[in-house]
């Protein structure tokens, strides 16, 4: 029996494969699609609109916030990693009030913790929390909030000026978008 070989090519004749038109519109149209579906069910971009985090994130910032970490557990996405809240996470939320309105907020507190101010010094269950990102503290003393099932307590880190939750309540689990995870523009960084 006789073997065949493909035929080679003549000294300076090469053969190339060219994409069609509509395998590089199938290619684009796929990336466009999985950064579409990343950019709207995993990550979001974020815009930092006030002072009241400074130090953390500037006016501007523009803040890369997970948003599955945080989400509740589906059947769908078994291999995604689920947790609540952490007390010192940074989070994006609904304002209570304005549901239009996302902030960005620390998390002081977890359903069950009692949380207390005094002379702008924030305790949380009796003991004095260490804030080394706290930028500007403000002399209030609050009574002591005990932060009921299914919500959070959160505060700016600019507390002169942080509208939060001494003046509006709650955070509701519900609320949470996501946890800022890393600056993105134009100061980079994890969080």
């Amino acid at each position: 029996p006789e073997e065949k070989t493909a035929p080679v090519p003549a000294e300076g004749e090469l053969h190339e494969d060219h994409e069609t038109a509509l395998e590089s519109l199938a290619s684009i149209c796929t990336v466009l699609a999985i950064g579409l579906f990343v950019m709207t069910f995993i990550f979001q971009n974020f815009e930092i609109p006030s002072a009241s985090m400074e130090k953390t994130l500037l006016i501007g910032d523009h803040v890369l916030v997970d948003r599955t970490t945080l989400a509740p557990p589906t059947s769908w996405a078994p291999f995604v990693y689920y947790r609540n809240v952490h007390r010192g996470d940074v989070i994006v939320f609904l304002k209570p009030g304005e549901p239009d309105l996302y902030l960005v907020k620390r998390c002081i507190g977890i359903p069950g913790d009692r949380i207390h101010l005094q002379d702008g010094v924030v305790y949380v269950n009796g003991a004095r929390s260490n804030e080394p990102y706290v930028q500007h503290a403000d002399d209030r003393s609050f009574p002591e909030v005990i932060v009921p099932p299914g919500a959070l307590y959160v505060l700016g880190d600019n507390r002169a000026i942080s509208d939060d939750s001494r003046f509006w309540g709650f955070v509701q689990d519900d609320q949470v978008m996501g946890k800022a995870v890393a600056g993105i523009w134009p100061h980079l960084g994890m969080l």
